[in-house]
């Protein structure tokens, strides 16, 4: 792990590596290098060791911390995932992709660890936790799919008994592949495929933990979870919360805009039952008014559109006059439509003219 959130006294594990003067952890604490304090004879580039943070720069830029003890002793020189980067960034003197050297970091990786095929994971996540941090510019270096291939072989016989531990592991995997935005997402989505199948037929009560963070990913990466698992996040996390008006009104807009017009409805019912208390003003109340008529005339029920529209705008609705013509012009009443496009077109050349 190479980010920690923690506090000043708190106690950590971390590696030792090179500062520009002296020596720091490898792993960042809040975001903010930690620089060891003070000369330790533990406080060697590799070694792993306890630390305690003791306190911070004026500025609150970066953190002291002092050895406690050696847990594990490296060569003096850098850290393992200093070499793995090494050799993945480096190619024949070159600065450039190549399989060859991710495959050559995985071997030196897994010779060190030997059977700790857990340290080994542990290991495989910090380096694409390091290739997917923002101020790396080195996502295109590293092979994901040799990496996640090695992590899925180590997690499915390491954790074979342990449907918890697997989901946790796919998931965090995932969730660090996500902060590179050069992956081919596919891979992200096969990873939470595969943490969301172990927990739905084994570990149940982990389905949302996986969904949650599932949604996240995809909207950082601006990607549409597909209507099923978007209705199953929703029914889980309306078991306990009951009815959430936002996130439907929100999910009824989405599939509006995608043209999906009978699947807004459906997250749009249960909503408006939800506000039939408040009144029709009410923003959510309105919003939903709106949308719901908005739905209907993208089916062609253009008489049920119009009585939603036309209560949304008895409610304080402005600007839906293209949406009333429309309505009128499916229903054939010519008349009213032209009425209602020539105040639309009034409209909109006096917001032009404000313009200008």
């Amino acid at each position: 792990m190479l980010h920690i959130n923690a506090n000043i006294g708190d106690e950590l594990d971390v590696t030792i590596i090179k500062a520009h003067r002296g020596v720091q952890t490898q792993e960042r604490v809040n975001a903010r290098r930690v620089f060891i304090s003070g000369e330790h004879d533990f406080a060697r580039p590799g070694n792993r060791c306890r630390v305690k943070i003791t306190g911070e720069n004026p500025t609150r830029t970066v953190y002291f911390c002092k050895v406690l003890r050696l847990l594990k002793v490296g060569d003096g020189q850098s850290s393992l995932l200093e070499k793995a980067i090494a050799l993945i960034d480096w190619r024949e003197g070159l600065y450039r992709f190549d399989p060859a050297g991710t495959a050559k970091a995985l071997e030196v990786a897994t010779e060190h660890f030997g059977t700790d095929r857990l340290g080994l994971l542990e290991f495989l996540n910090d380096v694409v936790e390091h290739y997917g941090q923002e101020d790396s510019g080195l996502s295109p270096l590293l092979d994901y799919d040799m990496v996640c291939a090695t992590a899925d072989r180590i997690i499915l016989e390491e954790l074979a008994d342990n449907a918890a531990a697997k989901v946790v592991a796919y998931v965090r995997l995932a969730q660090l592949c996500a902060l590179s935005q050069y992956i081919n997402f596919h891979l992200i989505r096969n990873l939470f495929g595969r943490a969301l199948i172990i927990a739905e037929s084994q570990a149940p009560e982990l389905t949302l933990s996986v969904l949650a963070p599932m949604e996240e990913c995809h909207r950082d990466h601006r990607m549409d979870l597909s209507a099923s698992v978007q209705q199953r996040l929703l029914a889980l996390q309306e078991k306990d919360t009951g009815i959430d008006i936002r996130r439907r009104l929100n999910m009824a807009s989405q599939k509006l805009r995608q043209g999906q017009f009978a699947e807004a409805r459906e997250y749009l019912t249960p909503a408006l039952a939800a506000l039939a208390p408040r009144p029709d003003r009410d923003v959510d109340h309105l919003t939903a008014i709106y949308t719901m008529g908005c739905a209907f005339l993208g089916q062609g029920d253009f008489q049920t559109a119009e009585a939603w529209l036309m209560r949304a705008q008895q409610a304080g609705k402005v600007g839906l006059e293209a949406e009333l013509a429309r309505a009128c012009h499916g229903m054939g009443a010519y008349q009213r439509a032209a009425e209602y496009y020539s105040i639309a077109l009034q409209e909109r050349d006096e917001e032009l003219q404000s313009h200008c």
